[in-house]
């Protein structure tokens, strides 16, 4: 290893000068080739890159140019995932926000006696694509899209370890990166929004729909960063902890014994009508959500009646709706303000969703909602009163009571005009992806068809 390499490297600022001088050296025996890497290096290109792979928790894992390298300080992460799988049966594995899917690979390596099903996802095109060749060779299936919006529905109530090693560097702290992150990674890999917690919030809000029962949430974060990511889990229901050790901190939650998410149709204590109550609603949510799943843009906004009736603006309306009935009814408006509801807006704004507007993010908005709502109803009893403001004033006092029936009743409504929409879309029908409320696959729905209208043409034969 050339001494003169190893200076030329530390003046670059390269702290680890001589593995990488090392790392170069063993890459190519062309020396041509060789000096044009030491010149990238020197030019601040992460040496991941220019090897083409990176060793993170002992693995070799492809990586390449526009994609996020591992860090070796979220081996705490994996550490606690791997540790969070139920060692007595086969896991169920996300990774969002997965990069070159690094840490999906790790834990399927560790836990590769269990045969893990491992799904990773990331909204990057060069990472989906580098995450697919980490993943293939040990059966893992990789999702292009926005978290959680790229997940197949089949994994709703069945992921036991959901990984999100999300950004979480404040927006206004990325232009002090270093400059091989800065300028070499993709933004959205890095940027976690004002406090740094964005990414943080909706991970939160949409894990315990995809958790199964005694199922975890794993994300990596700061010290400064860590009690108030905490918080943003209790607020969602679930039970955090912090595990922390000199170079990181995770936060890991689960889903509270007694949360109402948890239900999900699986039986009621009758009891608790709160939790019940909550249960049947959040069993509508999913149910509303999931006539979104494999449509594209133009179909789920496609107005479908004479009135718009549209998919993602029921989607949207069902949020505004119960942003505010959970939110300033009870003293706790909801903290984001909403465009549509302002004095100018047009009656019918938060029926469907602009071209501004991405399906991603209406779906996360509402799963912001329910974080919100479900932090209501956690803290109220059934007779906690509340003042609906909109509503006549001899009617305006309600209960927590009377607002979680109206909300059932509300969603359950909308769900079944997203029913039919779905239908006439593409005639995909059932209640949800793994409990349809329907006859057998190979029912003769064509010979029901014809049953039904000959019985409405016999009938208008005998009308007077």
């Amino acid at each position: 290893m050339p001494d003169a390499l190893v200076a030329r490297l530390r003046a670059a600022g390269c702290v680890y000068a001589e593995d990488e001088a090392r790392l170069l050296t063993e890459a190519t025996d062309d020396p041509v080739v060789r000096e044009a890497l030491v010149v990238r290096r020197v030019a601040g290109e992460p040496l991941e890159h220019l090897l083409g792979w990176a060793d993170f928790c002992g693995v070799q894992v492809v990586v390449g140019p526009g994609v996020f390298v591992p860090r070796p300080r979220s081996a705490l992460l994996v550490e606690r995932a791997a540790r969070a799988a139920d060692p007595a049966r086969r896991p169920v594995l996300v990774d969002l926000c997965c990069g070159s899917g690094a840490i999906a690979l790790v834990l399927a390596t560790r836990l590769a006696e269990r045969a893990p099903e491992v799904h990773a996802a990331d909204l990057e095109p060069a990472a989906v694509a580098c995450a697919r060749l980490n993943l293939h060779p040990v059966g893992g299936r990789v999702h292009e899209g926005d978290l959680d919006a790229a997940l197949p529905a089949d994994l709703r109530g069945r992921v036991d370890v959901l990984v999100a090693n999300v950004p979480y560097v404040p927006s206004a702290d990325v232009a002090s990166m270093p400059a091989e992150a800065r300028d070499h990674e993709p933004r959205s890999a890095l940027d976690g929004g004002a406090d740094g917690l964005d990414l943080v919030r909706r991970v939160a809000a949409a894990a315990p729909a995809w958790l199964a029962p005694g199922g975890t949430v794993l994300v990596e974060t700061s010290a400064a960063q860590a009690d108030r990511a905490a918080a943003v889990f209790a607020a969602a229901g679930l039970e955090p902890t912090i595990t922390a050790d000199e170079d990181a901190y995770v936060v890991e939650a689960s889903p509270a014994p007694h949360a109402a998410r948890v239900w999900q149709g699986r039986g009621m204590d009758t009891t608790d009508f709160k939790e019940t109550l909550a249960g049947y609603l959040q069993d509508a949510r999913e149910a509303m959500l999931w006539k979104l799943d494999g449509l594209p843009e133009y179909d789920v906004r496609r107005p479908l009646t004479p009135t718009g009736t549209n998919l993602l603006g029921l989607v949207k309306h069902l949020a505004s709706v119960e942003s505010g009935y959970f939110g300033a009814t009870f003293g706790r408006p909801y903290p984001e303000t909403l465009p549509w509801h302002t004095e100018e807006a047009d009656h019918n704004d938060d029926m469907f969703a602009t071209a501004e507007e991405s399906r991603e993010d209406i779906v996360a908005f509402y799963r912001r909602v329910w974080a919100h709502s479900d932090a209501t109803i956690e803290a109220a009893d059934l007779d906690t009163v509340g003042r609906v403001d909109w509503w006549p004033p001899d009617r305006a006092e309600v209960t927590l009571h009377t607002i979680l029936v109206r909300l059932v009743a509300e969603t359950n409504r909308h769900a079944g005009h997203a029913d039919i929409v779905r239908e006439l879309i593409d005639q995909q029908v059932g209640y949800q992806a793994l409990k349809s409320n329907l006859p057998e696959d190979d029912y003769d729905w064509v010979a029901h068809h014809a049953r039904v209208e000959r019985a409405a043409q016999d009938r208008r034969t005998v009308e007077p």
